[in-house]
């Protein structure tokens, strides 16, 4: 069994009245749902024969063409561990949004993970990213008040010199993409830099609409499984713009180097944003839109007829090596910048729905609504003392369960 992870920070939860009440049983069945494998020690192969993604998506013969060298990836999550091994080399100091600090460290964790399946070197542990020469570019941004530091984030990227020329933002606030996001996310994709969103982990449930995926200009991704079917999770929702893989995603913990499985569109976005790292170092001239296009117009649809748009997988799984040699025409169909063309021009904007025709393609089967949050109320109290030390250990563990739960991976 596989479980979703995802940053824990103190603070930006609630509780809710009835927490307490459930927390044993609750508390049980999350450790039930950890599964631990012994630690990859001095092979890298052990780890790396396990990223079924690298046979899936044909990684071994994109790598013969490109490994992403020359091409740095923006991580806005957590920070990013520099010392892990297998991202020795690859982690350029960045910035906090909220405050100092070069955001190389990451007290959570979630951070460090899309790192590596990004840019892991795939020496010590052995994780081995998707591409694998790239350069990481970490930017802390705080879950309290999320959606005003990713702004922040952006709008410091678009003004810096040598922007990142991808980011990868695998988290998301419920709502609607806030004006001043909408702003800064046309200004970086005017900079030429490709945005990555995650696109929520409550397809299932709630599958409320979250940004900033659903902001126009966001290539959102969803996630699917090596039996090629769209994880059960996975947001339905009209702004999924495409897949990558998502479940039993093997990873480790930063500060243990215990291996565990992972299920969430927070690892589909990674690896996609690794993805078009690979065909931007191939691509470096490409202007942005034509290169999003190449992705859109090679992807795989496992959710439909090929070239019909889903509300669960987009337009098809990502497949970089496709969207390396595959011959596709340099004003390809990208309906993803066209939603952003249109806001920025102020017409109503018309993000593809169930009924949309892919380019070239027929009508989407798929359907959906929405994305996640937490349940909020007050902290119980007046708990006797020799409860209160065991309920504090308990909440702490269920928090950053639940945190995994809101943190889309």
């Amino acid at each position: 069994m596989s479980q979703p992870r995802s940053r824990s920070v103190a603070g930006r939860l609630k509780w809710p009245a009835t927490l307490v009440l459930q927390l044993t049983g609750v508390v049980g069945l999350l450790v039930a749902s950890i599964v631990f494998v012994p630690s990859a020690g001095a092979d890298p192969g052990s780890l790396q024969s396990q990223e079924w993604w690298i046979s899936r998506l044909g990684l071994g013969d994109a790598w013969k063409i490109s490994k992403g060298a020359g091409v740095t990836v923006a991580v806005l999550d957590s920070g990013v561990k520099a010392s892990v091994g297998d991202l020795r080399g690859a982690v350029l100091p960045g910035f906090d949004s909220s405050g100092p600090g070069d955001a190389r460290t990451d007290p959570d964790g979630h951070g460090t993970s899309m790192a590596v399946e990004i840019a892991g070197r795939g020496s010590s542990p052995g994780m081995l990213g998707v591409a694998p020469a790239a350069k990481i570019l970490p930017v802390v941004v705080p879950i309290q008040n999320e959606n005003d530091y990713t702004v922040v984030a952006l709008n410091k990227l678009s003004a810096s010199a040598h922007p990142p020329q991808v980011v990868n933002m695998s988290y998301g606030e419920v709502g609607a993409c806030p004006t001043d996001m909408q702003a800064a996310i046309k200004k970086a994709v005017d900079k030429g830099m490709i945005l990555v969103a995650s696109a929520g982990n409550e397809g299932s449930s709630t599958n409320q609409s979250q940004s900033p995926a659903n902001c126009a200009g966001v290539v959102a991704v969803g996630a699917f499984g090596n039996d090629l079917k769209p994880w059960v999770k996975s947001q339905r929702q009209p702004y999924v713009g495409l897949a990558g893989p998502g479940v039993h995603i093997v990873g480790y913990d930063a500060a243990t180097l215990k291996t565990a499985y992972y299920n969430g569109t927070s690892d589909a976005a990674a690896i996609v944003s690794a993805s078009i790292a690979l065909v931007r170092s191939h691509f470096p001239q490409m202007p942005s839109r034509q290169l999003v296009a190449r992705f859109i117009a090679t992807a795989r649809q496992f959710d439909g007829a090929q070239g019909s748009h889903s509300d669960v997988l987009g337009w098809g799984a990502a497949r970089p090596h496709h969207a390396l040699t595959d011959q596709v025409a340099a004003n390809a169909p990208n309906p993803i910048y066209d939603a952003l063309a249109r806001v920025s021009t102020g017409e109503p904007s018309a993000p593809t729905s169930s009924a949309a025709t892919a380019p070239g393609g027929q009508a989407s089967t798929g359907t959906g609504h929405a994305a996640s949050s937490s349940s909020n109320t007050g902290i119980v109290i007046g708990i006797v003392a020799a409860v209160v030390v065991v309920v504090l250990v308990v909440i702490g563990f269920a928090l950053r369960q639940r945190r995994r739960a809101r943190w889309v991976r």
